[in-house]
């Protein structure tokens, strides 16, 4: 494929201290410079807060002004492609005065949260090349209907080279038998409270239920490279594919990673590669067998840390995602193609 220009609209936190460097739209970028492409990351959010007075992303006059920019942008770069993050202030009139006048520009977005707060994807649809999430195409066509469905598609969480870099597999003496980093819910502190209890004798750190706890940037990262297992929940653990990118988090930095029985799942993680379980009384179960056998668990972190970087690396993905959006063959049997 020619280099391409590609302005990627998304988060990417310019204002945030690196807090979150490990997220997604870092990582895409990250792939698709590394596949020769140039990429211009162009912060919506922050470009709102920079324009207001008061720093805030609610203001309206800081919103049209961050939409003018961006067209603005689109005319000096000339991308050949415009790819969106979740870009819930960008207007569809400003994509619509992309779209007319410069018809030769591809226009794709991507998502990785759970499709509950999507009306400003549904109402851009028309205008879009394509439409990437972390939830199955069955999921996707059911929330949005079969009027666009030959532009959604299904992409996996993205492991990064440079910044999953952690082998917690090798790691001889770890400070936390399990870890868990996420945010509070109820169901959350009802597993983790429960795990505390009866397994005994185990270290598991909890994070990010209360603000002393939280784990950001760097101190995030090494506290995953200092556990030997970890517990991938998710806000929701029914939808066909669907895991927060803390399932790469862990297996990207070679933990043994417990994950509830997400429908289809094994798609992109064998029985092999990641530990499933059935319920909590299992998981307490497999748990305590782990830790117990520890060679065995390693090897099963080992084969999920491989899997990670293999299959889910983030030029790779790119490269599935620009041959999507281009129409042109794909160059290798995507696992997770039509899924």
């Amino acid at each position: 494929m020619d280099v391409l220009r590609i302005l990627h609209v998304a988060n990417f936190g310019w204002f945030q201290n690196a807090t979150n460097y490990y997220a997604i739209d870092h990582k895409i970028s990250n792939g698709l410079i590394r596949k020769g492409h140039n990429v211009h990351n162009w912060s919506y959010r922050e470009q709102v807060r920079s324009l207001s007075p008061l720093k805030t992303t609610g203001d309206v006059f800081a919103r049209k002004k961050m939409n003018q920019s961006l067209l603005a942008t689109v005319e000096t770069y000339r991308p050949h492609l415009l790819l969106l993050g979740h870009s819930e202030l960008v207007t569809k009139q400003t994509l619509e005065r992309i779209r007319l006048k410069y018809p030769e520009i591809r226009m794709a977005q991507w998502w990785v949260d759970p499709l509950d707060t999507v009306a400003h994807i549904r109402d851009r649809l028309d205008i879009l090349d394509a439409f990437f999430a972390t939830t199955g195409k069955e999921t996707l066509q059911r929330v949005f209907g079969s009027l666009h469905g030959e532009k959604l598609f299904f992409f996996p969480n993205i492991c990064d080279l440079c910044v999953e870099v952690g082998r917690a597999f090798e790691k001889s003496s770890p400070a936390y038998d399990l870890v868990f980093i996420g945010r509070s819910t109820p169901d959350r502190m009802a597993l983790l409270d429960h795990l505390k209890a009866v397994c005994r004798g185990l270290v598991i750190g909890h994070f990010g239920h209360s603000p002393e706890t939280m784990r950001f940037g760097s101190a995030y990262v090494e506290t995953l490279k200092e556990a030997r297992m970890g517990l991938n929940y998710s806000r929701f653990n029914d939808i066909p594919l669907y895991a927060s990118d803390r399932l790469v988090h862990l297996a990207g930095n070679g933990l043994l990673v417990f994950s509830p029985r997400v429908p289809k799942m094994e798609l992109l993680f064998s029985q092999e590669e990641l530990v499933y379980y059935e319920d909590v009384g299992d998981l307490v179960e497999k748990i305590a067998y782990y830790h117990a056998n520890e060679k065995e668990g390693q090897s099963i972190a080992q084969r999920g840390w491989m899997r990670a970087h293999r299959a889910y690396a983030a030029e790779r993905v790119g490269q599935f995602m620009l041959e999507t959006v281009f129409r042109k063959p794909y160059s290798e049997p995507y696992e997770w193609i039509g899924a």
